[in-house]
């Protein structure tokens, strides 16, 4: 289970946005991106949840606030969403960096689908 927090300190982490002073991630300069985080996380969800396993029942559909938690698979929760979050955050300040980001995040999404197995299932000839 990762928190909105956690996933907003990774995504500050990447595109260096901690203080300098503390390593906090919610600071008088990046106030606003802590005000935008759950939202955009709660737009992500749907994104993602495809991708999950685990956790979707119990993960909420509309994140408010920092200290709510995803029940999802850490590899959603630490690597997918921190990128994915880093680069809806940059979007207007820095384009280039905010494309980094998207391109990392949709690469991590496809490796993630591509180690789903397939299954083999009869087909009914429903013609003859």
């Amino acid at each position: 289970m990762t928190t909105v927090s956690e996933i907003f300190t990774a995504a500050c982490a990447l595109i260096d946005a901690l203080d300098p002073r503390t390593g906090s991630a919610v600071s008088a300069e990046n106030r606003d991106y802590a005000d935008r985080a759950p939202h955009i996380l709660t737009v992500l969800l749907g994104e993602v949840l495809p991708y999950c396993e685990a956790g979707k029942s119990e993960t909420p559909r509309v994140f408010s606030a920092m200290g709510d938690t995803l029940y999802l698979e850490d590899f959603i929760c630490k690597t997918i969403l921190p990128q994915a979050l880093a680069a809806r955050l940059l979007i207007d300040e820095n384009p280039s960096a905010a494309a980094f980001f998207d391109a990392s995040y949709k690469t991590a999404l496809r490796d993630a689908r591509s180690g789903e197995k397939g299954r083999f299932e009869p087909i009914e000839d429903v013609y003859a």
